[in-house]
């Protein structure tokens, strides 16, 4: 998997990072930070993960794209959702961006370029963070073509990294 590096941060260092968050984001933050917060930082591949008390909880990709893991739920309960259908999944699981025709609807409104989460229509369970490339009004009324990014999903090496992480 590639040489890892993980090493305590100051707390001025996360806080960095966080100025860039959308705000949906820093408020997923907001409960975590008041519990004597403890910074981490892992160097995966080309990636920054940031954990903050053992919990992955943000992605800087080389691209300079901040993201949360799939592991950070609380984030992922804020985000938008993009609700697509079993066929999709599989797809979606090896790295494809999301195409509109396997949407079934979508959970909240955005912007382009617009963190959301793309889940399952069964369970409702995420499976991928993404970047809208329109915004959710756009994708109701468009047919065809790829409309969301797929940034980090249930699979790729992050995640396995993320899943056999110790703490």
């Amino acid at each position: 998997m590639g040489r890892t590096k993980r090493h305590f941060i100051k707390a001025k260092d996360f806080i960095k990072i966080y100025q860039r968050l959308p705000q949906i984001l820093q408020l997923a933050l907001k409960d975590e930070l008041t519990k004597k917060p403890e910074f981490e930082k892992i160097e995966f591949e080309k990636n920054e993960i940031y954990l903050i008390n053992k919990q992955p909880v943000l992605v800087k990709s080389y691209e300079e794209k901040i993201f949360p893991t799939l592991h950070f739920s609380e984030a992922l309960k804020l985000l938008p959702k993009v609700i697509v259908d079993q066929g999709a999944i599989p797809y979606i699981c090896r790295g494809a961006d999301v195409m509109r025709p396997g949407i079934v609807r979508i959970d909240g409104d955005f912007q382009p370029s617009s963190l959301v989460v793309v889940v399952d229509e069964k369970h409702l369970k995420p499976i991928a963070v993404g970047l809208s490339k329109y915004s959710s009004m756009e994708i109701n009324i468009l047919r065809s073509g790829k409309v969301v990014e797929n940034v980090h999903y249930v699979g790729d090496k992050l995640w396995k990294f993320l899943s056999n992480l110790k703490f």
